[in-house]
């Protein structure tokens, strides 16, 4: 999952949204090339969509932060002022713009988040990025529990999960001319499936150097041959949410018709993994 490509940090924990379960995530990408997003097509949509869809649009995010439990979904301004707290506070932790911080949300509607937990799940997991800013370099050795803090795919594809059985990762690997390029990603969602998204959240990373506006493309097109044609029980929901995030590591020949067709036939391979599994959790 993520943690295979370089510059990529991500964790998840329990901070106190859910009972007991990890309800509280982050990826984090600091020197990202490029972002593309899909959002839900409900005429009725979370704060979170809101607060992304905003940024993605001209920005390129530098992070994600992630809590299940809570949808954030009906819940007015205050879930308005909430989304805006998380993003405030993930950015100075990162020491990023608050406009380069994505947050998503799932779980229960309606009902407004627990700021409390939040704050301190926020701390737990992004303070160290503040009190020791060596950890993003790549050449410093770091002790088992620091790197298992900053580099944890597992905990976060468990953290971003409500009524799942099964985390869902998917991995793949293709040669794009003398480069070997990957693309990595989870998702959740188990209920309320139906196309254009439905009840999902999905994250995707790629070392293939593509530009912005092309990486959309290629989005759209993977989903609209995965995610949106997947039906479990017809209820479309207010949160869905998939962004794709390119580390630039390796540069593709992006005007090459062969390059191009390779790398979509990748990503869209990784996306109907992950909503078949969706399907097989349903």
């Amino acid at each position: 999952m993520f943690t295979v490509l370089k510059g990529v940090f991500t964790n998840g924990i329990h901070c106190g949204i859910k009972k007991k379960k990890r309800d509280l995530s982050f990826i984090y990408i600091p020197n990202v090339y490029a972002t593309a997003g899909v959002f839900t097509k409900n005429k009725m949509v979370a704060a979170s969509v809101v607060h992304t869809k905003k940024c993605i649009k001209s920005n390129n995010l530098k992070a994600v932060i992630i809590n299940s439990g809570n949808a954030n979904a009906a819940t007015g301004r205050q879930g308005e002022l909430d989304v805006k707290e998380t993003s405030m506070l993930a950015a100075d932790y990162l020491g990023v713009n608050r406009s380069e911080i994505g947050v998503a949300s799932t779980g229960i509607i309606g009902k407004t988040l627990n700021m409390g937990a939040l704050r301190l799940g926020l701390d737990n997991l992004l303070s160290i990025f503040k009190e020791k800013p060596d950890v993003l370099n790549p050449d410093k050795k770091l002790n088992d529990d620091i790197l298992d803090s900053i580099r944890n795919g597992k905990s976060t594809a468990d953290a971003i999960l409500t009524t799942d059985l099964v985390e869902k990762t998917t991995t793949r690997t293709v040669m794009i001319g003398k480069k070997s390029i990957t693309v990595t990603g989870m998702t959740k969602g188990s209920g309320m499936i139906a196309p254009n998204m439905a009840t999902t959240l999905l994250f995707l990373v790629t070392d293939a150097k593509i530009p912005k506006n092309i990486l959309q493309l290629y989005l759209n097109k993977a989903i609209n041959r995965s995610f949106n044609m997947l039906s479990v029980d017809t209820d479309t929901s207010t949160n869905d949410m998939g962004l794709l995030f390119s580390t630039g590591e390796h540069k593709i020949d992006n005007e090459s018709k062969e390059a191009r067709t390779l790398f979509q036939e990748l990503l869209t391979d990784v996306c109907i993994d992950l909503a078949k599994k969706i399907a097989m959790d349903g």
